[in-house]
C-alpha cells in the first residue's frame, strides 16, 4: 500500500502553535530523528485546528462542529433528492438505512455536545420526508398533537409498532459511550501489565 502524501497531516493540539511554528516544529523533529528521515521530502501537511480520520473529526471544538455541520447539510440535501422515489417502502428504506446511518456513524465517534444540534436538524428533515412522502403533503394540515404522534411512531422501534427510524440526537449519547468503552477495552489489550476489563454491559 502506497502512502498518500497529500492526505498525510500532522495535528498540533497545543493552541500555542501557529501554522508557521507547527511547520517549523515538524521540520525540526524530522531532522533530529533518523527514523523520520523518509518524511523529510514528503511535504506532509500540518494543522492547528483539526483533521478528520476515517470520517471522524479530531480537533478543537469549533473545527469539529464546522465539520459536523457540513456533513449534516450534505445529508439534508441528499434526503431531498429521494423525493423522486415513488415506491414508499423503498423511499423509507433509503432514508433509514442510507441517510440516517450516515449521521449515526458520527454519533458513535464524536462527543455529543459537538453535534446534538446538527443531529436534531437531520432527524427533523428525515421525519418530515417520511410524513410528506407517505401522504402526499397532507401532513401540513395536521394538528400539533397529531404531528407529535406521527413523529413518535416514525421514530419508534419496529417491535413496538413504529417505523424504526432511530433519532440520532438521542441515540448518539449511548452510542458514543458504548463505542468509547469498546475502544478503551481494545487499547487495554495492547499493552500494560494489567489485564483489560470488559466494561460493556456492567451496571452503573
Amino acid at each position: 500500500m502506497d502512502l498518500n502524501v497529500p492526505k498525510f497531516n500532522v495535528f498540533f493540539s497545543d493552541t500555542s502553535f501557529s501554522l508557521d511554528t507547527a511547520r517549523s516544529a515538524l521540520d525540526s523533529a524530522v531532522r533530529a530523528d533518523l527514523a523520520l528521515a523518509d518524511l523529510a521530502a514528503m511535504g506532509a501537511g500540518v494543522s492547528t485546528d483539526g483533521m478528520h480520520v476515517s470520517g471522524v473529526p479530531v480537533g478543537v471544538d469549533a473545527w469539529a462542529k464546522t465539520f459536523v455541520a457540513k456533513k449534516a447539510r450534505s445529508v439534508i440535501t441528499d434526503v431531498a433528492k429521494l423525493d423522486v422515489v415513488s415506491d414508499g417502502l423503498l423511499h423509507n428504506q433509503l432514508l433509514n438505512f442510507c441517510q440516517n446511518s450516515r449521521m449515526a456513524f458520527l454519533g458513535r465517534s464524536t462527543p455529543t455536545p459537538l453535534l446534538s444540534e446538527f443531529m436534531a436538524q437531520v432527524d427533523d428533515t428525515i421525519v418530515e420526508a417520511v410524513c410528506g412522502h407517505g401522504n402526499g403533503g397532507g401532513h401540513v394540515n395536521w394538528s400539533p398533537h397529531l404531528r407529535k404522534f406521527a413523529n413518535m411512531k416514525i421514530q419508534m422501534l419496529h417491535f413496538r409498532g413504529g417505523f424504526g427510524v432511530t433519532p440520532n440526537e438521542g441515540s448518539a449519547i449511548s452510542a458514543f459511550y458504548s463505542a468509547t468503552c469498546a475502544l478503551v477495552v481494545w487499547l487495554g489489550s495492547h499493552g500494560g501489565n494489567r489485564p483489560a476489563q470488559d466494561l460493556r454491559g456492567r451496571p452503573g
